[in-house]
């Protein structure tokens, strides 16, 4: 008759099969991978066993669930709230520099050479910035020139960047800083319009004045007049100021 099995025995072999093993186990996987990869294994194990108790629970424990969207969302939440913070900072530094640039009298390359800080733009902005500066060198340009085939280009160019910057860019701008730019331009094109007329009018009574011979003064005095006529006409000059010309240029036509 077979020998009935101790019951002590099976135990202590049972409890070695249940702990021994195991030590054995990972004692031969530590020395195998070394000590940064075996708690590596085991973060990353106890990790992944956590997530799984945590989402096999949801449906008894509601509770849960906001672990478990941590785990799935919390890194994006952080790099989401990250970004929203770049681009406030983005706009700032894009409205700073646009107030400028469309105010400036000094106009500066677009670099980081003259403190541009181009990381913080955005393509479409840094395009924006790069039409607003023509724009303004075109009108400062305009401003000071007594040729009148320069101060029209520059400001026919002018008149085509900023319906660019309005019409195509407008997404670019908060509707605060568009209303803002179109203001500081708007009243620029009246005092830049207004000048380069007397410019050019200025110019040609220099030369009717210097002239030696009556018929010389009389065809500077007629270009003057007819720059001033035409200054007249256009919606953007000061009217007043013009006039105010053509008047005197009149008084020393008549004294030829």
């Amino acid at each position: 008759m077979a020998k009935k099995p101790n019951t002590v025995e099976a135990l202590i072999v049972s409890l070695f099969a249940v702990i021994a093993l195991p030590i054995i186990l990972l004692t031969w996987l530590y020395e195998t991978i070394g000590s940064t990869g075996f708690w590596f294994l085991m973060s990353f194990l106890g990790f992944g066993g956590m997530y799984y108790l945590f989402k096999k629970q949801n449906k008894q424990n509601p509770q849960s669930q906001s672990f478990v969207d941590w785990l799935n969302n919390g890194s994006n939440n952080s790099s989401s709230s990250q970004q929203q913070r770049t681009q406030t900072s983005n706009n700032d530094y894009f409205e700073e520099l646009a107030i400028y640039t469309a105010s400036s009298h000094v106009v500066y390359e677009l670099s980081s050479d003259y403190g541009w800080n181009l990381s913080l733009l955005t393509f479409r902005q840094q395009e924006v910035l790069r039409s607003l500066q023509i724009i303004r060198e075109s009108l400062n340009i305009s401003a000071k020139t007594k040729k009148q085939d320069i101060a029209e280009s520059r400001l026919s160019l002018a008149h085509q960047l900023y319906d660019e910057v309005c019409n195509n860019y407008s997404d670019v701008f908060k509707v605060d800083l568009l209303t803002r730019i179109k203001g500081i331009i708007d009243a620029d094109l009246l005092n830049v319009h207004t000048e380069a007329y007397l410019n050019v009018a200025n110019a040609h009574l220099d030369k009717a004045l210097n002239a030696k011979r009556a018929n010389t003064k009389a065809k500077y005095f007629g270009l003057a007049k007819e720059v001033l006529e035409t200054g007249l006409s256009d919606p953007y000059s000061d009217k007043e100021r013009i006039r105010e010309l053509l008047a005197f240029n009149n008084r020393l036509e008549e004294n030829i």
